[in-house]
């Protein structure tokens, strides 16, 4: 009985990651994904700093990144979004290029880009303009 509570109690935690996860790929997939392309590739385009830099203040430089596109701006100010914000941020900041982390490729999830054809791709804007 004591083995099956140590391994109920190694299990939780990787449990409860996983949930974030799926939660933040959700979020993007829903709210990103039509024009920034695979989850995994736009995690790789910055730095882990770069990420939290984009998400501080409540995303306050994700938002004006964004203000040119009027239907990402409504995706944004989402209640959806809101809410899986902080999710987002950890997958994106735990995935980035400086990361070490290997994506993962499955049936459902692919840490390849998948590319999105170029009229609908909107370039990820620059931190340092």
């Amino acid at each position: 009985m004591k083995k099956l509570f140590i391994l109920l109690a190694l299990y939780l935690p990787f449990v409860s990651l996983s949930a974030n996860e799926d939660s933040a790929i959700a979020n993007y997939k829903k709210t990103c994904k039509k024009c920034h392309g695979s989850a995994y590739y736009v995690a790789k385009e910055r730095t882990s700093d770069e990420w939290t830099a984009l998400f501080e203040n409540n995303g306050k430089k994700l938002y004006s990144s964004h203000l040119s596109d009027e239907k990402a701006i409504k995706k944004l100010d989402s209640s959806y979004f809101v809410n899986r914000r902080e999710d987002l941020q950890k997958f994106l900041v735990d995935n980035a290029k400086d990361s070490g982390t290997i994506p993962p490729c499955n049936s459902t999830t692919c840490g390849f880009y998948v590319k999105v054809p170029k009229k609908d791709k909107k370039p990820t804007p620059s931190l340092f303009k």
